[in-house]
């Protein structure tokens, strides 16, 4: 029996990427695994996921914590980040606790001239 996987740990972002970490656990036969990030959005029973969007992971090395980049989201938009993990006899998915988190807004991102962000 496989575990659930881990939930990921924020590394960094900008505002149209999401990069994350997380530790495998050890289980055999080892699934793989892919980031998916899911866009929040608003709707009439409450917040949903929409345009989902999963980006395998390969695995580099013997290293035991993994890094993984979500890539080409939406700036300032919140995405429920999670691993998905594909058992390899039969192909169910299992899917782990998200990370919730906000991309940067265009713009708003620390530079070396200026600290932070000012909306007038």
């Amino acid at each position: 029996m496989t575990e659930q996987p881990p939930k990921p740990t924020y590394v960094d972002s900008d505002e149209v990427s999401i990069t994350v970490s997380f530790t495998l656990p050890a289980t055999s036969p080892l699934p793989s695994y892919e980031l998916e990030a899911a866009m929040l959005v608003e709707s009439h029973g409450g917040p949903v996921w929409e345009r989902s969007k999963k980006t395998p992971i390969a695995f580099e090395g013997d290293s035991e914590v993994i890094r993984a980049t979500a890539e080409d989201l939406e700036p300032g938009m919140t995405y429920f980040i999670r691993l998905v993990a594909t058992l390899p006899e039969g192909g169910r998915e299992i899917v782990g606790d998200p990370l919730v988190i906000d991309t940067q807004a265009v713009g708003c991102a620390p530079s070396e001239s200026k600290c932070r962000c000012i909306i007038s």
